[in-house]
């Protein structure tokens, strides 16, 4: 029913997992309260990376992957049943990440790659599934969704060159059985979508 972006629940079939290689003043954290959750966390040769995961409930997959990422920073929380998200940041600058899930059954994925990005993704309910991918410089992002059976995709291609000249995209869905996508690219763009029923 749901399409799910970006290569969603790649590398996630392992109970808890953490894996720096060549990582510098790295900080990797997986805390899990439930049953039947999987939780992977890799770092590769990355400057600075953070990674956090927390998951409460049962039969949540998330994972965290930062390879040649210089700062980086991603957290992933998820409380209820059935969720599954992913972060993966590369070869970036100061990239930046939120994911957080409650209810049941969701899907959430984040890709940033480039200088300067920012995302985040809040859902509540269920099954709702919500995607975003940034490139280039100086994107800004947000996807929050409360209610059933929604879906969201931010797709952003960034040439901006400081935060004035940032792209912003939000997304903001309160109900059940919307669908909206925002796709952006150059610089200093701004656009939002907000449904409710």
């Amino acid at each position: 029913m749901k399409r799910l972006y970006f290569f969603l629940i790649a590398a996630m079939s392992m109970t808890c997992m953490s894996a720096p290689l060549h990582a510098q003043n790295y900080t990797a954290t997986i805390r899990q309260d439930g049953t039947n959750n999987g939780a992977l966390v890799a770092q590769q040769e990355g400057n600075a990376l953070q990674a956090d995961i927390e998951q409460a409930g049962s039969h949540h997959e998330s994972s965290i992957l930062q390879n040649h990422v210089t700062q980086g920073v991603s957290h992933v929380q998820q409380v209820g049943a059935g969720h599954a998200a992913v972060v993966r940041q590369y070869n970036g600058i100061d990239l930046s990440a939120e994911i957080a899930q409650r209810g049941q059954g969701h899907r959430a994925d984040i890709f940033q790659t480039g200088t300067a990005q920012w995302a985040q993704i809040s859902q509540y309910g269920a099954s709702n599934s919500a995607g975003i991918s940034q490139s280039g410089s100086w994107n800004e992002a947000q996807i929050r969704q409360h209610g059933h059976n929604n879906e969201a995709i931010i797709t952003q291609a960034g040439t901006g060159n400081s935060y004035g000249a940032r792209n912003i995209a939000v997304i903001e869905q309160l109900g059940n059985n919307f669908s909206a996508s925002i796709q952006q690219s150059g610089n200093a763009g701004m656009a939002s979508i907000y449904q409710q029923r």
